[in-house]
């Protein structure tokens, strides 16, 4: 089993401390990190991915909506909104920047 953490920066200041304290509380592979900072730019969403691949080096990292970002940082994988960047779109990203990227998509009806 997997717990995905989604650290939330509007109710903690320190938050690469707390996830680095759980991280070293579960066994390995047990957690993954969804970033979901959408009002965040780029520059300060690259900051804090890096922070936190820091604070929990090895635990797999997602970004919301930011395939840049998750280029940048060189991180597991972005979740796009159902209506973001399509999912060709993103893999055209990645495959221009040469490296392979996990996909994941919100979908709110059964139409895609």
């Amino acid at each position: 089993m997997r717990v995905v953490l989604i650290p939330d920066r509007t109710r903690f200041r320190d938050i690469a401390e707390r996830v680095a304290t759980i991280a070293r509380a579960v066994p390995p592979g047990s957690i993954a990190i969804q970033v979901r900072e959408k009002t965040t730019d780029g520059g300060p969403l690259l900051t804090l991915v890096r922070e936190l691949q820091a604070a929990a080096p090895g635990v797999p990292i997602w970004v919301n909506g930011r395939v840049d970002v998750a280029l940048a940082a060189d991180i597991a994988g972005v979740h796009l909104p159902e209506h973001g960047l399509s999912i060709d779109d993103a893999r055209a990203v990645a495959g221009i920047a040469g490296r392979p990227l996990s996909i994941g998509v919100s979908r709110h009806t059964v139409e895609c």
